[in-house]
């Protein structure tokens, strides 16, 4: 059953509610006015807009407690399109001068943590999906089963049209993923990778992981 809304929130700008959700958003004359909808159904969550970010758009559901998510500035050039769910005490980062070329949906199960560092390209129709493997397999584990939910996306890595990330991966810095993708084992850095499951075929000639 879904949890009661406390609050949906239509606006970006400096917020709390009596359950403690935050918006924080550091620079709100850069910001301007994205299309955005954030709904908050427990306690204690916190969006958080670093200074410079320029967004198209920002669709997050916060179904628990104390989850996060976190934006780092990108130009108006690279506006990111982001749909979020979020689990409770997961936590979500997204750091600076990621692109995404439509909105990328993101799933972050309770205590899931997503990482997508600084420079990544993320194109259409993309999910990462911090959902562990052992939940998609009996919904009813515990919290302490879900340890390899976490997905890290490593600076400069690009993902392609219709890729879906699973829990408890990485993809290296520098690497492509090819389209229509899935990705359920890690990739290291600087090859270029596809199928389902995808795999490296090459390495590329550029980065260096020393």
């Amino acid at each position: 059953m879904s949890r009661e809304i406390h609050h949906r929130v239509s606006r970006l700008g400096a917020y709390e509610d009596e359950h403690g959700n935050r918006i924080v958003v550091e620079d709100p004359a850069t910001l301007g006015s994205p299309p955005c909808n954030v709904t908050f159904r427990g306690s204690g969550n916190k969006l958080i807009v670093k200074s410079g970010v320029a967004l198209g758009s920002l669709t997050i559901v916060f179904e628990g407690d104390f989850g996060s998510f976190c934006l780092g500035m990108t130009p108006p050039e690279k506006a990111g399109q982001w749909k979020a769910r979020i689990g409770s005490a997961a936590r979500v980062q997204i750091g600076t001068h990621v692109m995404t070329e439509s909105a990328c949906t993101v799933v972050a199960q309770a205590h899931a943590k997503v990482v997508i560092e600084e420079e990544v390209i993320i194109a259409e129709d993309c999910e990462i999906s911090a959902v562990s493997p052992a939940s998609l397999r009996d919904p009813g584990v515990g919290d302490a089963e879900v340890a390899d939910a976490d997905v890290l996306v490593s600076r400069g890595a690009r993902l392609e049209q219709e890729i879906l990330v699973s829990g408890g991966v990485s993809i290296g810095a520098g690497s492509l993923v090819l389209r229509r993708s899935v990705v359920r084992d890690s990739i290291r850095s600087f090859v270029v990778a596809s199928g389902n499951p995808a795999v490296a075929e090459i390495d590329t000639v550029a980065g260096d992981e020393s």
